[in-house]
C-alpha cells in the first residue's frame, strides 16, 4: 500500500512538472506540454550540446528568458572566491496581464545540491521584483571554501492565481560566475567518517549513512550523503521504517538533479521518539526506494530493505519494545500475531487522542488503518488515520482527532470515541487479518 501511495504521489507530482515550450499565455493550450530537456550554458567557454544560445564570458547582464510575457534577467555576478560568496541579482518582469508566479528550486553549487535557495514570488501585471541572491560554496559541501564556479537551477514561470494550469516556462540554467568549463571546475569529495555505513554505491547513485546525532535540536537526525550519478532527475525516499524495533514514519523524500550530490538529514519526530523512550539509536531497519523522477514506466534504481545497526549490536541482541500498563487500558487481542492495547482516550485542547499500542510478531509488513469514527457512539466524524508497521516492531499511536471533524457535538460533551480498526498486510498479495469496531473513554 505504501508503494502505491508513493507511485500515484509521484504520479500527482509528474502531472505538476511536466511543462510547456515557452510560449505567450494567450497560445498555452490545456493539453499537457513536453518536458523541455535544454539546459542553459551562461558565462561559459564550453559548447553547449543542446543549441543554447551563446552568452559572452563577463558578468554583465544576460537574459535567460525573454516572451511577450515575461522577461528574466540576471543583471549582475560578483563572485567574491576568497571568501566562496557569489553575488547574483536577478529581476522578473511581467509584462503578462495576470499576476505571475517565479519559482526556482533544485539549486546545485559546485555540484552540490542545496535547498537553501528556494525562491517563490508573486509578481503583478506591469510590475518588475528585483532579488540579490548570496551563493555560498561553504556549508553546502562542508566546510570546504572554494570559488562559486557553477551554480545550477530549475525556473518555473506560471499563473499564480491557477495552479492547475500548465507552466509558462520551466527550463534548467547553469550559471559559471568565474568563466571555467564544466570540465574544469574542481567538486569538493565528500567527507569520510569513522563508523559510516555504505548502503549502496553503484554507477547510478550513492547513499551512505555518515553519524547519528540523538541530541539535535528538532529530535535526532540521521545525517546521510546521497548521489545521483544518472543524467535524470531522481528521487529518495524511506519508507516503513522500524527504530529499536518501533515503527517511525521519517517522512523522507528528496529529489536530487542529474550528476549532483547532497548533505541531508532523516530527522525522527521528536514526541514519537520520546513517548517510544528511544534515547539512543541501536537499530534500523528501514525500505529505500530511489526512483525515476519523471519516467514512471522505469525501473526503480533501488528498492530494497536496509537493516543498520550503528553501535555494532546484531539485530537479535535488540529487544522487542516494552510498555508500562496503564490504568483503564483494553487489551483487545493478544495472540501469536500481535498485541493491541486500546489506551484510555485523552483530550488536548481541540483535539482528542485515541491512544493505540500494536506490537507486529508476524514475519511480515503489515499496516494499521483506523476509520468510521463515532462520537458517543452516535456522531460521525470525518477523520481517517493510516499507518505501517514493520515486521517485528511495535508502534505507539496516539490518533488525534480534532474538534472540527464532528460539527455536531461540543468537545466538552464527548464521553467516548470509536472506530474501526483494521490490520492489512499487502506481500505477496492483500488482505485484511484483522477487523474489530473498538471504542475507548476518558
Amino acid at each position: 500500500m505504501r508503494k502505491t501511495a508513493l507511485f500515484l504521489a509521484c504520479a500527482l507530482l509528474s502531472m505538476t512538472l511536466c511543462s510547456c515550450a515557452i510560449e505567450p499565455i494567450s497560445d498555452v493550450v490545456p493539453e499537457m506540454g513536453h518536458q523541455s530537456d535544454y539546459i542553459y550554458h551562461l558565462n561559459s567557454d564550453q559548447p553547449d550540446e543542446n543549441d543554447a544560445p551563446e552568452v559572452p564570458v563577463d558578468n554583465g547582464p544576460r537574459v535567460l528568458c525573454d516572451t511577450e510575457d515575461f522577461t528574466v534577467t540576471v543583471t549582475s555576478m560578483d563572485n567574491d572566491e576568497k571568501r566562496g560568496v557569489c553575488y547574483v541579482t536577478f529581476e522578473y518582469e511581467n509584462t503578462s496581464g495576470i499576476n505571475l508566479a517565479f519559482y526556482r528550486a533544485f539549486v546545485t553549487v559546485n555540484g552540490w545540491q542545496t535547498e537553501d535557495y528556494i525562491f517563490y514570488e508573486d509578481v503583478a501585471p506591469g510590475e518588475t521584483y528585483t532579488e540579490e541572491l548570496e551563493l555560498h560554496s561553504y556549508s553546502i559541501n562542508g566546510e570546504a571554501i572554494t570559488p562559486v564556479d557553477m551554480a545550477s537551477f530549475r525556473l518555473t514561470i506560471s499563473d499564480a492565481d491557477d495552479h492547475w494550469a500548465d507552466p509558462l516556462l520551466r527550463e534548467n540554467y547553469v550559471l559559471y560566475p568565474s568563466g571555467l568549463t564544466e570540465d574544469q571546475i574542481e567538486i569538493i569529495e565528500r567527507e569520510h567518517v569513522p563508523g559510516e555505513q555504505v548502503l549502496v554505491d553503484n554507477k547510478d547513485l550513492s547513499f551512505v549513512i555518515m553519524e547519528i546525532d540523538e541530541e539535535a535540536l528538532f529530535g535526532p537526525e540521521i545525517r546521510c550523503y546521497i548521489e545521483n550519478k544518472t543524467d535524470e532527475f531522481i528521487d529518495f525516499s524511506i519508507y516503513d521504517m522500524a527504530v529499536n524495533r518501533w515503527a517511525i514514519d521519517p517522512a523522507f523524500f528528496v529529489t536530487l538533479t542529474p550528476g549532483c550530490r547532497q548533505y541531508t538529514n532523516i530527522t525522527l519526530d521528536q514526541e514519537t521518539t520520546a513517548l517510544c523512550g528511544i534515547e539512543r539509536i541501536d537499530l534500523l531497519v528501514f525500505d529505500l526506494m530511489v526512483t525515476s523522477s519523471f519516467d514512471f514506466d522505469s525501473d526503480y534504481y533501488v528498492d530494497d530493505q536496509f537493516c543498520v545497526a550503528p553501535n555494532g549490536h546484531s539485530p537479535d541482541d535488540i529487544p522487542l519494545p516494552g510498555r508500562m500498563p496503564v490504568d483503564g487500558e483494553k487489551i483487545i487481542v493478544n495472540d501469536e500475531k500481535f498485541t493491541i492495547i486500546l489506551e484510555p482516550l485523552t483530550r488536548e485542547g481541540s483535539s482528542l487522542f485515541m491512544n493505540l499500542f500494536i506490537e507486529n510478531r508476524m514475519g511480515a509488513d503489515v499496516a494499521v488503518a483506523l476509520d468510521d469514527f463515532r462520537i458517543n457512539g452516535r456522531y460521525d466524524s470525518s477523520n481517517y488515520e493510516y499507518a505501517s508497521i514493520p515486521a517485528g516492531s511495535s508502534i505507539y499511536y496516539p490518533a488525534e482527532v480534532v474538534a472540527y471533524s464532528f460539527p455536531d457535538i461540543s468537545i466538552e460533551d464527548v464521553e467516548s470515541l470509536g472506530c474501526t480498526l483494521v490490520i492489512e498486510k499487502y506481500d505477496p498479495y492483500y488482505g485484511i487479518i484483522f477487523s474489530k469496531k473498538v471504542s475507548t473513554s476518558f
